[in-house]
């Protein structure tokens, strides 16, 4: 069997814990709200992504897409540091909401630098 790179591997990692989040978030907010979900449905495309990334001749369109994704989850939840910063109350919504940032941001940063190491391929 094939060895699975690190990135394809971390993808996959990540997007396991978008979708924890989600689940997490929904049930210990104990809201019914389907925007508590946001991080499951993000997480399930990356890591689906993230298997399929780790065949060479896919490699480089899945992590555009994986780059893609990132950046909405970073532009979508950004307001996690203002809420931060600003002494809001720590809910479930905002742990959820600052720990897909965080998530977004390592796989933004993990792919971003592998597109730039490998653009020219």
């Amino acid at each position: 069997m094939k060895q699975i790179d690190s990135i394809s591997r971390n993808t996959i990692i990540i997007g396991v814990l978008l979708m924890l989040v989600g689940i997490l978030g929904r049930f210990l907010s104990g809201t019914t709200s389907m925007t508590a979900l946001i991080p499951l449905f993000f997480g399930l495309p990356i890591a689906i992504l993230g298997w399929f990334s780790q065949f060479p001749e896919r490699a480089k369109i899945m992590r555009i897409g994986v780059s893609i994704l990132a950046a909405l989850g970073v532009f979508g939840t950004n307001s996690a540091v203002t809420d931060i910063l600003s002494g809001s109350e720590l809910s479930a919504a905002l742990l959820s909401r600052s720990a897909m940032l965080v998530l977004c941001i390592i796989l933004l940063s993990q792919n971003f630098g592998w597109l730039v190491k490998n653009a020219r391929s």
